[in-house]
């Protein structure tokens, strides 16, 4: 599954910051979770892919939260 900070209309995330992005993926990745009975507990393997690597503690703020 392929997840991008879309929002809930298919539309790009007006999420200005690193970390506005991230919380809308994990939010979707929520939604898709939720119908089929799942938790984030499920993940099994995560992996991102950002065009500025020095963002990636950003990220990791909001995926550890």
């Amino acid at each position: 599954m392929i997840r991008t900070g879309t929002n809930g209309h298919g539309r790009k995330s007006r999420g200005k910051t690193i970390e506005e992005q991230t919380q809308q993926v994990f939010k979707n990745t929520e939604g898709i979770l939720k119908e089929y009975a799942g938790t984030g507990k499920d993940i099994i393997k995560l992996g991102i892919f950002t065009t500025d690597i020095k963002k990636t503690p950003e990220f990791r703020k909001v995926r550890d939260l």
